[in-house]
């Protein structure tokens, strides 16, 4: 008797087991269709159940469902399932950023060739929320009265070596992702907004390019070097529109920057560029403490000026700047060459100028 009962226990623990295994199977294929993976079929009994529960065999539909359920994040991208951003950084890959960030601070070879801009009075323009700033500003007068730009871009190959693991990962990543649910970087975190940052206050290895501009806006002369530079100020749209539009005596640069701009632009217009001002849209997922866990979505059109003029919404992006946010060098190129070429490896990242600026 004890035997039987021990076999006929041994038996429902075994279809408990089995019952268990193909109710997993069952939602991974749900979420692989999700995902938009439908090349295996439902099975019949799958599609009764999705149908007893007014679900259609769509991938929006199972979706949806999965959301209810508890199974899929609301605001996941069903492109990013299985893929490198959905993996992450190995442990590998980590331990490698840490590794680099202690040796940040260190004399690295190539250092004492940078010239040194970190005394320049330079400053970022972002998002009020953005971490991983990448480019700065500055205006410089030489003795002989000639105005430069200077145009800051953070250097991540000072600590990035070529082919080394964490470059061939970022270009297999091809670029930071910048999602309403947060960001996805191409380097780890602490790289990305440490070191490679250009922090106000802190000195940082970037490649800078410098501009002088004739009368009518012509690119006069210019010049590429690697360099250390300081950031004095980190600024958001709304405070560079506020500078810009009460230019106090000590705070000239950017109510100057703007008018250099301005006349760049003008001159690219004469020559017959093509400005693609345009409303510019914003999704960011938030968490709301009053909704519990579940992100609100914040989604808001920003028109950006053609003519300079400040924008209504002054904690927006664009604002009165005269170029195509968030990329400085759009105001400087020519109308049918950009001087600034998108992408490349880790010691060359987005924004990087490809090619010197032609006159």
């Amino acid at each position: 008797m004890i035997m039987r009962q021990s076999s006929a226990e041994v038996q429902r623990r075994r279809e408990s087991a089995d019952g268990q295994w193909q109710q997993r199977q069952q939602l991974e294929l749900l979420v692989d269709w999700a995902g938009g993976e439908c090349t295996t079929p439902l099975s019949l009994p799958l599609r009764q159940a999705l149908q007893a529960a007014k679900v259609t065999a769509d991938t929006g539909s199972i979706r949806h469902l999965l959301v209810d359920l508890g199974q899929w994040q609301a605001h996941n991208l069903p492109s990013l399932r299985a893929s490198v951003w959905e993996q992450g950084f190995s442990a590998d890959l980590l331990a490698e950023a840490d590794r680099l960030l202690a040796s940040a601070e260190t004399e690295l070879p190539g250092d004492a060739e940078r010239l040194d801009l970190s005394g320049q009075r330079s400053v970022t323009i972002d998002d009020a929320d953005t971490c991983d700033i990448d480019d700065g500003l500055a205006l410089e007068t030489t003795p002989a009265g000639q105005v430069k730009i200077w145009i800051h871009v953070a250097d991540p190959g000072r600590l990035i070596a070529p082919d080394s693991p964490l470059d061939l990962e970022a270009r297999r990543r091809g670029s930071s992702l910048y999602l309403a649910s947060g960001i996805l970087p191409m380097f780890p975190e602490a790289l990305a907004t440490g070191p490679m940052s250009l922090r106000a206050g802190h000195r940082s290895a970037a490649w800078s390019i410098w501009v002088e501009l004739d009368g009518d806006g012509a690119v006069k002369a210019s010049g590429l070097q690697r360099s250390w530079v300081k950031p004095t100020y980190r600024l958001s749209y709304g405070d560079a529109d506020d500078l810009i539009d009460l230019a106090p005596p000590q705070e000239r640069d950017l109510a100057d920057l703007h008018g250099l701009l301005l006349r760049r632009r003008e001159w690219r217009v004469r020559q017959g560029a093509l400005l693609l001002d345009q409303p510019e849209g914003r999704i960011r997922a938030q968490e709301d403490a009053a909704q519990g866990d579940a992100p609100q979505l914040e989604i808001r059109t920003q028109p950006r000026p053609i003519d300079g003029g400040r924008s209504d919404d002054s904690g927006g992006r664009g604002g009165s700047w005269p170029w195509p946010r968030p990329s400085f060098s759009s105001a400087l190129s020519q109308p049918t060459n950009s001087s600034f070429a998108a992408g490349g490896r880790a010691g060359s990242p987005a924004g990087w100028p490809g090619a010197p600026l032609r006159h």
